[in-house]
């Protein structure tokens, strides 16, 4: 499986993931690997991008906050939150860092096809911020 692709998967997981509250779990961490990225080699990317969100999401959302000064994270959509948490996963808590302008450019296309019309801008100019 492409690395596109695995990022997409890894955007719903990431995604589904979100939907949960502390007070209503919809789908567990294990529940979605087990369901939904069923670990295997064609997955093992976006299992490994779906448990560093998981891992690493308060210091991830701290990193979106503290760059995108003028947006109330809780104003956006979950699909633009989970975008961001895997762009800055991606960027600063894989062992291998991915390239930055790669990073962006991902999160674009992945924004123009499951985000808002324009939302893609907003996440250009929060992951531009971000320093790797």
């Amino acid at each position: 499986m492409g690395a596109h692709k695995q990022r997409v998967t890894a955007f719903q997981a990431v995604y589904m993931y979100g939907l949960n509250s502390p007070r209503k779990r919809i789908l567990s961490e294990d529940e979605i690997l087990e369901n939904f990225l069923s670990p295997s080699e064609k997955m093992e990317v976006a299992v490994d991008f779906f448990r560093c969100v998981v891992e690493n999401q308060e210091d991830i959302d701290y990193i979106i906050e503290e760059n995108a000064k003028n947006v109330d994270m809780r104003s956006l959509s979950w699909v633009l939150v989970a975008i961001l948490r895997l762009a800055v996963a991606e960027l600063r808590f894989l062992p291998e860092p991915t390239e930055k302008a790669l990073v962006i450019d991902e999160a674009i296309i992945l924004a123009k096809t499951f985000g808002e019309s324009n939302s893609y801008l907003l996440i250009n100019a929060i992951l531009d911020k971000i320093n790797p």
